[in-house]
Parts: structure tokens; sequence; C-alpha cells
């Protein structure tokens, strides 16, 4: 039976984009609170939009580098082809 690796390096598991979702994964408290009064409509519309924009953060964070990620993969591929595919 094989062992499994277990993901314990801190710097694989806080990164960045884990910390922003985590912070919004947290929003979520306050949000719920305040919708229970509708005195603090416009706090809950403030909390509701830095969640969006935490999840617009994230995204731009993660999208680059998946874009790069690709393009070395790419380019891995025509370097072992020996020729330039269409790609």
């Amino acid at each position: 039976m094989k062992n499994k690796t277990k993901i314990t390096d801190p710097t694989r598991i806080l990164t960045l984009a884990n910390i922003i979702s985590l912070g919004r994964a947290l929003l979520a408290v306050p949000i719920i609170y305040t919708l229970r009064d509708p005195a603090l409509g416009t706090i809950t519309f403030a909390l509701i939009i830095i969640a969006i924009l935490s999840d617009a953060l994230t995204q731009s964070l993660i999208l680059p580098v998946f874009y790069l990620l690709q393009l070395i993969l790419r380019l891995w591929i025509v370097s072992q082809a020996g020729f330039l595919p269409f790609i």
C-alpha cells in the first residue's frame, strides 16, 4: 500500500488567494447577522460588495498564473514534438 503524502507545508496552504477566500467565507457571519435587522441594510450591502470584490481579486490573482502555466505547457509540448504544431 502506498503512503499518501500529506500537505503539511504552510507555504502551499496559506497562499494569498486562499487567505482572501477564507476572509470571504468568514465574512458570511456578519452578512447573515446584519440581514436580520432592516436598519443595517447599508452595512449588509457594503459587506456583500466587499465579498464580491474579494472574489474578483482572487480570480485576478489565479487566472494569470493559470494562463502562464498553460503557455509553459504548450511550449514544452512544442519542444518535445520537434516541430511547430498549430496550437
